[in-house]
């Protein structure tokens, strides 16, 4: 499914929080030994606003579980990007979706990969959630 104007800017709508000064992407929860002797390793969580953000692009029909996010062209784009973020701007739509599911699945099915947290340090995620705004917007 192609995600329409309003699902575009039901995404772009996380934009400002991303930009707030106290924005988080997540924190490390530590492992824990219980009174029992149950040992709990620990792990990344993710804060409210990128959980939130995570679900609505798959809500929103950003993330395109029919494309080859795992591809030879997806890989280039994704070096591209993380090497140059700037490249986010200049994306359409159907490379900005391939872009976003392949961190999104490899956030999901990789697990402890970090990629959410190297795509918010590195300003992709931010981008290109400003992205679809402006391709809401005609841009």
């Amino acid at each position: 499914m192609v995600p329409g104007r309003a699902d575009l800017l039901a995404v772009a709508a996380f934009a400002p929080r991303f930009d707030a000064p106290d924005f988080v992407v997540g924190w490390d929860v530590p492992g824990s030994v219980g009174e029992d002797g149950v040992v709990s390793i620990g792990w990344w969580e993710h804060s409210p606003a990128v959980s939130e953000w995570a679900q609505a692009l798959y809500d929103h029909h950003i993330i395109d579980p029919e494309c080859d996010y795992m591809g030879e062209a997806n890989r280039e784009l994704g070096r591209q990007a993380f090497e140059a973020p700037e490249l986010i701007g200049t994306l359409e739509l159907p490379a900005l979706r391939m872009l976003m599911t392949a961190i999104a699945r490899s956030d999901r099915f990789d697990w402890g990969s970090g990629l959410y947290e190297e795509a918010f340090e590195k300003g992709i995620a931010q981008a290109a959630t400003r992205r679809l705004g402006e391709l809401a917007l005609g841009g």
